[in-house]
């Protein structure tokens, strides 16, 4: 593993202040009727999606971005606009969930679970719980797995009985749920689906499939599918970094050895695929010819999967790693996750300092680039990650 090291000069504590900036400059514009997701020329503004879409998973990562601003400033101002956003989570859950689909994890951990873990608040914990219950439900008994994205009151549709790489950052809801309520059922759901996960979308060589279908009814495996990598065979690097961040909390929340080991080859290779400037192309399999646009969102994601695996590698054994994470840019993990963090904070990627709504250029959306939530909220949490000063929500 060739060890990066960050530029002189990169200094988190001042790109955190900035992007905290960029919250609360963006707070009158986004709610759960105006969802950010992908920035056109820097503008999320320009194609706002609502929470109660079916396809809907990215209002959660402003949400999160304002619950670790408030998290770190104390500002009262941004746990009152994640406050205003209670009914319609709940809503969401309560009124709408057949019209729901498993990014539940994602809206939910960065919203309610965050909220739970950082003021208390018991109305929070019981919309967390509402909505693990709904993902569980997702669960396909014959086929072990969650199903990604297909009404559960149907059979018919092309993409029922899919599963996908991305699900494995929807796990940590579940897990939560368990420890909460101690039912393990969550837990076996989530761990069954893990371990499918292992079998059916992780290669010998630790590349991973973005999906993989089944027959819904009898769980008879039917192949790989591929919906947003390059294409069947190939390697997202978005995926491979959702793969190696939900391996390794899988293992803080279980110990199980199969699940950080993993986490650690699917890390390997990863970094084994990244050019000198830290910056990964969107598919590490990409064929001749083919443009090698670059993903922020993934280089993100990964700095934070990497910094987990520094927590875990400091907990000297101990099961688990405590929810305040601690400085962690010793040891090859931590090094490699700030000297990534660093490249992400000088242009062209960076945009924290700009007055457009996204933090970070460049994030592979589709066919294309532009700004991407997930990608400034993973940013902002592997910053804090960095310094010492992040409450985990996953």
């Amino acid at each position: 593993m060739k060890e990066r090291k960050a530029a002189d000069g990169f200094n988190p504590e001042a790109m955190l202040e900035q992007v905290i900036l960029k919250v609360r400059s963006n707070r009158k514009r986004f709610d759960a009727l105006h969802a950010p997701g992908v920035a056109v020329e820097g503008s999320y503004s320009r194609r706002l999606g609502t929470l109660y879409s079916m396809d809907q998973w990215t209002l959660s990562f402003f949400t999160g971005m304002a619950i670790h601003a408030y998290n770190y400033a104390g500002n009262s101002g941004d746990l009152e606009w994640v406050l205003r956003q209670q009914d319609d989570y709940r809503k969401k859950v309560a009124d709408y969930a057949l019209d729901t689909m498993h990014d539940l994890g994602f809206l939910y951990s960065l919203s309610q679970v965050a909220l739970y873990r950082s003021t208390g608040n018991r109305e929070a914990r019981e919309i967390g719980l509402l909505a693990a219950t709904e993902l569980a439900k997702r669960f396909s008994v014959n086929g072990k797995y969650i199903d990604a994205w297909s009404r559960m009151d149907r059979t018919d549709e092309e993409i029922a009985g899919l599963m996908i790489i991305d699900c494995m950052m929807n796990l940590p809801l579940l897990f939560w749920a368990w420890q909460e309520t101690g039912h393990c059922f969550y837990r076996e759901v989530a761990e069954a689906h893990a371990d499918t996960t292992l079998r059916f979308l992780v290669r010998e060589d630790h590349s991973v499939r973005h999906a993989f279908k089944f027959h819904r009814i009898t769980g008879i495996p039917d192949g790989e599918r591929n919906h947003c990598g390059f294409g069947v065979g190939s390697a997202w690097a978005r995926g491979t970094a959702w793969a190696m961040y939900g391996f390794a909390v899988a293992y803080r929340y279980t110990g199980k050895a199969v699940y950080l080991e993993e986490a650690k080859q699917i890390a390997e290779f990863f970094l084994l695929q990244l050019p000198e400037s830290g910056i990964p192309v969107w598919d590490f399999r990409l064929p001749p010819g083919a443009p090698p646009l670059v993903d922020t969102s993934a280089c993100a994601i990964a700095a934070c999967a990497l910094l987990e695996l520094s927590e875990i590698e400091g907990a000297d054994g101990e099961e688990g790693s405590v929810l305040k994470a601690g400085g962690t840019a010793d040891g090859q993990y931590g090094k490699q996750a700030a000297a990534m963090l660093a490249a992400l904070s000088a242009p062209p990627y960076c945009a924290a300092a700009s007055g457009e709504e996204c933090v970070l250029h460049l994030a592979q959306c589709g066919s294309g680039q532009a700004g991407a939530i997930w990608g400034d909220y993973f940013y902002m949490e592997g910053l804090l990650r960095l310094m010492g000063k992040a409450v985990i929500f996953w």
